[in-house]
């Protein structure tokens, strides 16, 4: 290798492989981003539609005819405000947009379990009878289905831009420093054990982090705090999704 070490550094920042994805480039890749958002907020729209009819239906407590079970209020409340955000984002292509919009798809992803497992679990309905799913529950469960499909989609979008090599383009190399996106991810990581829809969002920042670092030739630290980000989002995100799961097919009223 030959040439001054002003041409060096030069040719060096030119790498594309070197820099942190542009916006420019992030607007040219993200389209499966925005479907997936897409399909989170049709998700919502499914889970408002069942949560306006019975969830499930049960023999009451102190005897009488059956009873159908709505969904929680307060579920339905972070449909709207998930869908809302999974819908606006869709519709921008920016990177801090769908960022905003996977918040928007877990909290969506959650919501809808939570609906039908706190149906399943209403203390208007006899202990121990296993309720029946209405209507509204089959649409809670597909919107859950839906939801946590595009919410892992929108994921592994993310994943294949950030850690494309030959993403990013010419400009002067990072300072050398520690990511940001690492220790942000590395934030949400330990606030989604107490607020679970930040699991995703940590995973996603943890995984642009790592695309950062990577493209900087080790001018960016911080890979533990983005792989500690990304392994506490996806501990917690892979928690719940399986808690709906069950929550779903076997929680019945208890005494």
């Amino acid at each position: 290798m030959s040439g001054s070490p002003r041409q060096l550094l030069e040719s060096r920042a030119a790498d594309p492989r070197e820099n942190p994805i542009t916006a420019s480039e992030y607007r040219r890749r993200c389209l499966p981003v925005r479907i997936a958002l897409a399909l989170a907020a049709l998700a919502a729209v499914l889970g408002l539609a069942g949560g306006t009819m019975d969830v499930v239906s049960g023999m009451a407590r102190g005897g009488g005819d059956p009873t159908g079970v709505g969904a929680p209020g307060e579920l339905l409340v972070a449909l709207v405000v998930g869908g809302a955000l999974a819908a606006a984002a869709a519709a921008v292509p920016r990177l801090w947009a769908h960022l905003v919009g996977l918040l928007g798809a877990t909290a969506v992803s959650f919501a809808t379990a939570g609906a039908v497992v706190g149906a399943r679990s209403s203390e208007r309905l006899v202990a121990e009878v296993n309720p029946a799913i209405e209507r509204g529950g089959a649409l809670l469960i597909a919107a859950f289905a839906l939801g946590t499909v595009t919410l892992l989609a929108a994921l592994a979008a993310l994943r294949r831009i950030a850690q494309d090599p030959e993403e990013g383009t010419g400009g002067d190399r990072p300072e050398p420093g520690i990511a940001t996106k690492a220790t942000v991810a590395l934030a949400l990581g330990v606030l989604s054990l107490i607020i679970p829809p930040l699991a995703g969002l940590a995973i996603a920042m943890g995984t642009l982090a790592h695309g950062d670092i990577r493209r900087s030739h080790n001018q960016l630290e911080g890979l533990g705090r983005a792989l500690a980000g990304s392994i506490l989002g996806t501990f917690v995100l892979v928690l719940v999704i399986l808690a709906g799961i069950a929550g779903v097919a076997i929680v019945r009223p208890s005494g």
